[in-house]
């Protein structure tokens, strides 16, 4: 009736159009087809894959999410949020989301580009990024040492970078938690 313009309904749209936009087109023009298959299983499991590919799309396609794209490779819960105490998990949180006061991310509200957005704590003339702060400010030496691993704090790279912040051991999590507070109450 839908099909031959006889009754529209809004719902009944909304049904077709998501079956449409799944890919399960076929399932709304043969309808006997559904009865013999979990519909809302696959529906579900397509949806939830757009999903994934878009918010893996948006984060590699923008520039803000530079270093996020190090912390967060995957489309999941993270277990820091329920592990750690609330404000540790804050502080982890505004710092892998560049949700902080960081010259790269403080620059970018005032036009400045992202090479001239140094560092203003140390001497280095560094770009004033999370992995600058993390593994290279001078004026952190001390946290660093007592906070991170050691395994962490030499040879630096990009897998370094991810290994930390997402660690599955409590006290490496705990530990790089706390050293993001210290980096963003010292930036505010």
């Amino acid at each position: 009736m839908h099909n031959r313009n006889i009754y529209q309904s809004e719902c009944i749209r909304c049904v077709e159009n998501t079956l449409n936009e799944c890919g399960c087109s076929e399932y709304w023009l043969n309808q006997n087809m559904s009865k013999s298959v979990n519909l809302a299983k696959i529906v579900k499991r397509r949806l939830c894959e757009q999903v994934k590919q878009k918010w893996c799309a948006t984060v590699y396609e923008s520039p803000k999410c530079l270093n996020y794209r190090i912390f967060k490779r995957d489309h999941c819960f993270e277990k820091y949020l329920i592990e750690l105490p609330t404000d540790l998990n804050k502080s982890l949180c505004n710092f892998r989301c560049v949700n902080d006061l960081l010259p790269v991310e403080k620059a970018r509200f005032g036009g400045i580009a992202r090479d001239d957005k140094i560092c203003n704590i140390c001497d280095c003339n560094s770009l004033g990024d999370e992995f600058h702060y993390v593994f290279q400010c001078s004026y952190f030496k001390n946290e660093r040492k007592m906070l991170l691993p050691k395994e962490f704090t030499t040879n630096l790279n990009v897998d370094k970078f991810h290994a930390i912040f997402n660690s599955d051991n409590y006290n490496v999590i705990f530990k790089a938690a706390k050293f993001c507070k210290i980096i963003l109450s010292l930036v505010k």
